[in-house]
């Protein structure tokens, strides 16, 4: 049986210790040839390359290149080419973090943070992209800070380059996926690693466990399952996106416009199987009108079905999942497209009440080690996307797209899939928009 990533090359920027070196082991599990870039921990690089010839699966070799020089990032492009005759997986990992008021920050620091984190990963990528095979992977790290509201007040140059790099993957999926190649982010939250440990006494640890649902700091293990689905054939269809990965037998409804039928849905899964691991609440209604033709009928209709139901259904099951359980809303990226059409108020406002309900649930949920997540697919080509529309507008949708097509229900499945596994522990409270880089 072949590896996901057999045959493949893989430069992981900044992988001679930590969240790097993690991830830098994982595709090398699932068969990528990998290159572990080190700036001055010759030592720890030596000891993460000899880990992975030490297994059967795929090769690695350690190079070095200080990241705060295009030059040097450009060279460290050519060596990977020059040595492994290719590349198909970029992992733009190295940053710095230096913790500083705005009073304190001088101009020096400045650029330290910008040039590492921002302007060479961004002309790595495109010394690179020419190189980087149809169907290749580009795989920024961004921080989950960029969404936390607890955001430090000295980690202004740090966020700041994150939210940076979640800008440039949103434009370089638009320039890349005409030729089949991915840009995407991962962005953990507090990870225990050296970078995050440096300059924070054990009371402040620990002041992150407690606020955690896990009651525990992440560790590189958890971040690198991530990284290996976003570089596999089965992400086809993620583009553009940042995955934020933070900690914060199976069902999948199909049709429930009442609470007791979804709860009576759960308990016959039970009865059946013995048990429930994975909830996955796909049932959905979307019927357009514009705002002065809507009724409370409709009204009602929408959200008993796509809000009122899965709420009730996920509070009856929750008792019943295992501790490591998954549930799974579905959301649509509509919820972010800038031209959603004006007369899906009510199908999107209900997307919008089921992200917070994620968000939500996933603390109340998470001391149990139980995740909940949503994905939001794109334009799919089912028949409930082409209800209502002609051939010429279903092919307005495909020209629209980076990819020149719609979506199959296959794009969708592998990251449900993923979610429900174990490989996901780590993914909690998110929303995938699973879309092809379409309107991001």
């Amino acid at each position: 049986m072949s590896l996901p990533l057999s045959g493949k090359v893989a430069l992981v920027t900044g992988s001679s210790k930590g969240i790097g070196a993690a991830i830098a082991r994982r595709l090398s599990t699932d068969g990528a040839n990998v290159v572990v870039n080190y700036a001055s921990s010759i030592q720890a690089a030596a000891e993460v390359v000899a880990e992975i010839n030490s297994k059967d699966a795929g090769n690695a070799i350690a190079i070095h290149a200080d990241l705060t020089s295009i030059i040097e990032g450009k060279r460290l492009v050519d060596e990977t080419i020059k040595a492994f005759g290719g590349l198909d997986i970029l992992v733009l990992n190295a940053a710095v973090m230096e913790n500083r008021l705005l009073a304190d920050i001088t101009e020096e620091l400045y650029d330290k943070h910008y040039n590492t984190n921002v302007k060479v990963p961004l002309f790595m990528v495109q010394h690179a992209a020419p190189f980087v095979k149809e169907g290749g992977r580009i795989i920024f790290c961004s921080s989950s800070l960029t969404m936390n509201t607890a955001v430090p007040p000295n980690s202004v140059l740090y966020v700041s380059t994150k939210g940076a790099i979640e800008q440039i993957i949103r434009v370089l999926a638009k320039d890349l996926g005409t030729r089949g190649v991915t840009v995407n982010a991962v962005a953990p939250g507090a990870t225990d690693t050296e970078l995050f440990r440096n300059g924070k006494s054990e009371q402040i640890l620990q002041a992150h466990r407690e606020r955690h649902p896990a009651k525990r700091l992440g560790q590189p293990d958890d971040i690198a399952p991530a990284v290996a689905f976003l570089a596999s054939e089965q992400a086809q269809w993620v583009n553009g996106q940042t995955w934020f990965v933070n900690g914060d037998a199976d069902i999948t409804t199909r049709s429930a416009s009442c609470i007791g039928e979804g709860k009576r849905l759960i308990d016959d899964s039970v009865k059946a199987f013995g048990q429930l691991d994975v909830l996955v609440l796909n049932a959905g209604i979307m019927e357009y009108a514009a705002l002065s033709a809507i009724d409370e009928a409709a009204y009602d209709k929408h959200y008993d079905t796509n809000v009122k139901v899965p709420l009730f259904m996920t509070q009856h099951a929750a008792p019943l999942l295992k501790e490591g359980g998954r549930i799974l809303f579905f959301s649509t990226s509509l919820a972010i497209n800038t031209s959603v059409p004006p007369n899906y108020v009510l199908y999107v406002s209900t997307k919008g009440a089921v992200e917070q309900i994620v968000r939500v649930l996933s603390k109340d949920l998470g001391t149990r080690g139980i995740t909940v997540n949503a994905i939001a697919p794109g334009p799919t080509d089912t028949d409930l996307f082409r209800n209502g529309k002609n051939d010429q507008l279903i092919q307005m949708f495909a020209n629209g797209h980076p990819m020149k097509r719609l979506a199959v229900p296959d794009d969708i499945a592998p990251a449900v899939a993923f979610l429900a596994s174990e490989q996901s522990r780590w993914i909690n409270g998110q929303t995938w928009y699973i879309n092809g880089g379409y309107n991001v």
